[in-house]
Order: structure tokens, then C-alpha cells, then sequence
């Protein structure tokens, strides 16, 4: 496809200088360099609108997954949530769960993680259970440990099956919170 319409504008753009401008520039490897100039330009202007268009579609994807606007499609997942409440007590009520369309079942995992100075995370703990349909998973739990000063956030990675076959692997990530 790229080949035939790079052709297409060199034969269109040849015919029309070689009519209309030839008497202007007199030497024909002035126009030769002029028609190479047009056509890498073209070129690049072609390669740039695919190449942002690739990149725009990558951003869309890449937002979706901190849920800014953007609801990824699944296969037998209808929806998953993490979400992470600290309180000034010093203890954390983590939640999570998934809800599945009928037919498929789900392992939940659920993580408290912390973040580490060099930005990134470490599990501190994690629970699991499983469901299946449109009730799911749905974990809550407590965790009474929290460091001062320290940033966390609940991870969740669900495996879904049908009939006992791996389907998928879906994951979310909670708001970050600091104690």
C-alpha cells in the first residue's frame, strides 16, 4: 500500500513539474532534486500521521489502566475494582473484587503493597478467593500494621477460566494512599 501511493505521488508530482515548472528552473537535475526534496517530504508526512496515530492509540490504552475514562474489553470479565482506605489509627481496609459474565469462574488475588524508595513496589501481604458469574470474587480485608510515612496501594490480579480453560489474566491497581 505504502509503495503504491509513494508511486503515485512521484508519478503525479514528475507530470506536474515537468509541465508546469520545467521552463522556470531551466536544468533538469535541479528539478530531479527538487522532486526527491516533495517526495521525502511526503514521505515523512505520511510516516508521522501513522506513527501519531499509533502513539495517540498506545496513550488511550495506557490511561485506561489507572481508569481515566477508558474501560478496557474483556472476554469473561465484566468488571474488576481495588480499592485501599488508611485510617490515622494505623490500620488499612483493603477491597477488591471482580464480577464475571456466566460461564466463568475467578481466582482473586488481592495485594497490599508499599512502595519502596526507589519507586518500586513490594507486596507486604495478600489474600485470595474465588467465585464465579455475576457475583464473582469480592474480598475485603484489614490490615492493622501500617508504617508511618510509607505509600500504599492495593493490587488485584484475577485468572479467569471457562470450563476449567485459562481465559485470561485481568489486573487493577487502587489510588495510591501515604500513611
Amino acid at each position: 500500500m505504502w509503495r503504491t501511493l509513494r508511486l503515485l505521488l512521484q508519478e503525479r508530482f514528475r507530470d506536474y513539474f515537468t509541465e508546469n515548472l520545467t521552463h522556470n528552473l531551466g536544468d533538469s537535475i535541479q528539478m530531479k532534486k527538487l522532486i526527491r526534496i516533495i517526495e521525502i517530504v511526503c514521505t515523512l508526512v505520511l510516516l508521522l500521521s501513522v506513527f501519531a496515530g499509533v502513539v495517540f492509540a498506545q496513550k488511550s490504552i495506557d490511561e485506561g489502566s489507572s481508569n481515566n475514562g477508558y474501560a478496557p474489553t474483556y472476554i469473561g470479565t465484566a468488571r474488576i475494582t481495588a480499592n485501599l482506605n488508611l485510617y490515622s489509627s494505623g490500620y488499612a481496609i483493603c477491597s477488591s473484587s471482580v464480577s464475571l459474565y456466566p460461564g466463568y469462574d475467578a481466582n482473586l488475588t488481592m495485594r497490599l503493597q508499599r512502595k519502596t524508595s526507589y519507586g518500586s513496589w513490594i507486596t507486604v501481604t495478600s489474600w485470595s478467593g474465588s467465585g464465579s458469574g455475576s457475583s464473582g470474587v469480592s474480598l475485603s480485608k484489614i490490615y492493622s500494621s501500617l508504617s508511618s510515612g510509607t505509600t500504599y496501594r492495593v493490587y488485584s490480579v484475577a485468572y479467569v477460566y471457562q470450563n476449567g480453560s485459562y481465559i485470561e489474566a485481568v489486573s487493577v491497581a487502587s489510588q495510591e494512599s501515604t500513611y
